[in-house]
């Protein structure tokens, strides 16, 4: 399948998941982190080549960008603040590339 319809059943098993944590937990919140979704956002905004470059050349883990993406999609969650202007950089990365994804995780997580 496409990387869309991927992308909803993980979200869809996801949220299940959490459903039955709640369950378990006796109703206490469990938040998923919008991983998916800021990749979503990469694979709707960007050109292909911005996408492709979340992954590894094996096509399946993520490259650094793709780790920056989701670490700042989990700091949105666990914090619950914006991760636009977070000063971390990691070598590698432009300034631009840090925007984007920020941008990305802001757009999926807040």
């Amino acid at each position: 399948g496409s990387f869309l319809e991927m992308s909803q059943k993980t979200a869809t098993g996801y949220r299940n998941y959490a459903e039955i944590l709640r369950a378990q937990l006796g109703n206490r919140a469990v938040d998923i982190s919008q991983v998916g979704a800021a990749f979503e956002v990469i694979h709707d905004t960007s050109t292909s080549s911005n996408f492709r470059n979340l992954y590894d050349p094996d096509g399946s883990h993520p490259s650094l960008e793709g780790s920056y993406l989701a670490a700042a999609c989990f700091y949105t969650t666990i914090t619950g603040t914006d991760p636009r202007g977070v000063p971390y950089r990691p070598s590698g990365l432009t300034d631009s590339d840090v925007e984007r994804l920020q941008t990305a995780a802001a757009g999926a997580c807040l």
